[in-house]
């Protein structure tokens, strides 16, 4: 279970607390609104799915002057995986992630890979991260469908990741098929003034042939 779990939960603060050893997700923001989370040291390395901050179906968040060292995702959007998420339709949105610093995560700051409510209106800036295996990473895949739009990161600073940014719609591999509310939408994606040293991968994006 989360550390830290709210559900359907509006004007939440999580401040100052520094949580080390959680087994899952260990601050999960699902259903809320008008959340900041700010200050926050997360310290999970190297357990499994130990992601630090998960915000799921979620709106006007605000995640800020944090640190995560993690076994998963460091900060990850999400909002309904498949048939279930198309269903429910409740898109993350109107987030603002800054002034944090992300250590041996996954991904830094992701976005996916449950993305059926879609997601949009997201800014991630001023981020330094250092040895993640990713820093920007944009996931989905088939069957998600939903849309990820309007969505910046700027000003960032990489050290020794991998893999520096990644969007991919072939988060699992599934045969063509036609377009539908099944297939996943990327657009209006800016990225801009990224410092990035000692990255073997600069940029790695894979899109659908029925939807590039």
């Amino acid at each position: 279970p989360s550390f830290i779990r709210t559900m359907d939960c509006k004007n939440v603060l999580i401040e100052g607390i520094h949580i080390v050893g959680s087994s899952m997700w260990t601050i999960h923001i699902l259903y809320s609104k008008n959340v900041v989370i700010r200050g926050v040291t997360v310290e999970t390395y190297p357990g499994a799915n130990t992601d630090g901050v998960d915000i799921d179906s979620s709106q006007d968040v605000l995640v800020s002057d944090s640190y995560f060292d993690t076994g998963d995702d460091g900060i990850c959007l999400k909002s309904g995986k498949n048939v279930d998420g198309l269903r429910v339709s409740r898109p993350t949105e109107n987030v603002a992630i800054t002034n944090c610093t992300v250590h041996h995560a996954h991904g830094a700051v992701v976005l996916g890979s449950e993305t059926s409510g879609g997601i949009r209106n997201v800014v991630a800036s001023n981020i330094v991260c250092q040895s993640t295996e990713k820093g920007v990473r944009i996931k989905s895949t088939r069957g998600r469908g939903a849309v990820i739009e309007n969505i910046r990161f700027d000003h960032w600073t990489m050290v020794d990741v991998p893999e520096a940014i990644n969007v991919t719609n072939y988060y699992t591999r599934s045969p063509e098929e036609p377009v539908s509310e099944r297939t996943p939408i990327f657009r209006n994606i800016a990225i801009s003034n990224m410092t990035i040293n000692r990255s073997p991968v600069m940029i790695n994006i894979e899109g659908l042939p029925e939807m590039p």
